[in-house]
């Protein structure tokens, strides 16, 4: 069920139309964008798949999002994941994708085909909104009759924290994109968007994702299609050898190299505090892949 308002966007743009969609975790709203050539569309910016993995739920896998009670305001971007380096834009709970579609409903039956889209970025930084920012997306790709979905996943060692153990396996930042996938495949109809036609593309480090979810069963099931440009798992730059040398390295600047469990033991630093010790190392960047 979808219904239309006026509303203010709230940044100082001009009022739009706002649209929401009723799905399986409850309504979302979100609001009419009308490109300069006058195609019409809806976006919604900013829904969570999963739960915010801060605190307990740090260095873990994600864990689905649970039902929403009242309407979820989808107006605008969240903030990117963070990485090594603090910034205002950035915060661990990073967990949210966005969703932009044509508001004219399909001719096709079967809804419109979709596209995931994984943002590269050598796996420590990048964004959904920041490399598909949806003015430009919407004008380029949605007015060809596609659903396009963006989605943020977990970085550096937020994303791939491994001591080489059952306790720590890594690789969360591929588990939060299987899980954004599960998140599709359940609202994409109420959307307008067909379930069994979904590619997922991705650049440079979002390539090798794609690749990476390819090799998954689980994930396949959730996909028809996928592009992969600049990249693959192939590289050895997508492998992340060094990345048990490098949760290592973390583990030692904040005392826990020694703790019966460190990734317990590292839980416990805030955001700041783990930036800092990650700074403390001679060339953290190349270690923290996938």
């Amino acid at each position: 069920m979808i219904f239309c308002f006026s509303t203010s966007l709230g940044d100082g743009t001009a009022a739009a139309a706002a649209v929401t969609v009723s799905t399986v975790y409850g309504n979302i709203e979100g609001f009419e964008y009308e490109t300069l050539n006058g195609f019409k569309s809806d976006v919604f910016l900013g829904i969570p798949f999963a739960k915010p993995p801060v605190g307990e739920l740090r260095y873990e896998k994600p864990v689905p999002v649970e039902p929403w009670n009242t309407t979820l305001s989808a107006m605008a971007y969240k903030s990117q994941c963070a990485t090594f380096t603090y910034s205002s834009s950035q915060s661990e709970d990073c967990l949210y994708l966005n969703i932009m579609r044509p508001s004219t409903p399909s001719t096709d039956p079967r809804g419109y085909p979709v596209a995931v889209w994984i943002h590269g970025g050598g796996f420590i930084t990048g964004s959904a909104s920041l490399t598909a920012p949806y003015e430009y997306t919407v004008q380029n790709l949605v007015s060809r009759g596609m659903i396009f979905i963006s989605t943020n996943y977990r970085l550096g060692p937020f994303g791939f924290y491994s001591n080489g153990d059952k306790n720590a396996p890594g690789n969360n930042g591929l588990w939060d994109l299987y899980e954004a996938l599960k998140f599709v495949n359940k609202v994409i109809g109420n959307f307008g968007g067909n379930s069994k036609r979904v590619t997922i593309f991705g650049q440079s480090a979002g390539a090798a994702c794609v690749s990476y979810l390819s090799l998954k069963p689980e994930a396949k099931k959730l996909f028809s299609q996928s592009i992969q440009m600049s990249g693959g798992f192939q590289g050895l730059w997508a492998q992340g050898d060094d990345v048990i040398a490098s949760t290592k390295k973390l583990n030692t600047f904040l005392g826990c190299e020694t703790a019966e469990n460190p990734k317990n033991c590292a839980k416990n630093f805030t955001l700041a505090e783990t930036q800092t010790a990650l700074q403390s190392f001679i060339n953290p960047i190349p270690g923290f892949g996938s």
